[in-house]
């Protein structure tokens, strides 16, 4: 018997609180936040889950979802959702958009990670903050599209 969508999502929503990495990466980003400014965009933000934690600290958060990777994903099940969905390569924004740059958790399921970080660079303005983080230890998520893993000389 395979049990419904929304009590899956309620299912994995509460393992994921109780996994010990998502509480460090949650208060290392209450660490980080207050680094955050001006218009802030979150990229691959399903239910916008960490709007509260950068919300003080920007004049505007945009949340942003690749279509194709948000329909196979348990977030189109939550109340929130992004303000903009995109298909392609290319984020919708121009260049030097943006004041901050988030995205979390979201390169280990990404095709092509590399063409997703110079994106979010195009869209950030020159001396802006990017604020990315992607799991090194971390069960598998998301499957069957859970697909690399960084360690910390990666990501820098």
């Amino acid at each position: 018997m395979r049990l419904p969508e929304t009590v899956r999502g309620a299912l994995r929503a509460t393992s994921d609180w109780v996994d010990l990495q998502w509480s460090l990466l949650y208060r290392a980003l209450e660490a980080v936040a207050p680094r955050a400014g001006g218009k802030l965009l979150d990229v691959g933000c399903g239910e916008k889950q960490f709007e509260r934690i950068f919300r003080p600290h920007v004049d505007e958060y945009l949340g942003i979802e690749h279509e194709t990777a948000f329909e196979r994903t348990a977030a189109k099940l939550a109340r929130s959702r992004p303000d903009y969905l995109y298909e392609g390569d290319q984020l919708p924004f121009n260049e030097g958009s943006f004041d901050t740059v988030l995205s979390i958790q979201v390169l280990e399921r990404t095709p092509n990670p590399r063409k997703l970080v110079a994106e979010m660079a195009r869209v950030l303005q020159k001396g802006g903050t990017l604020i990315p983080a992607a799991p090194f230890w971390f069960r598998l998520h998301e499957e069957p599209h859970d697909d690399f893993r960084f360690t910390p000389t990666r990501l820098t």
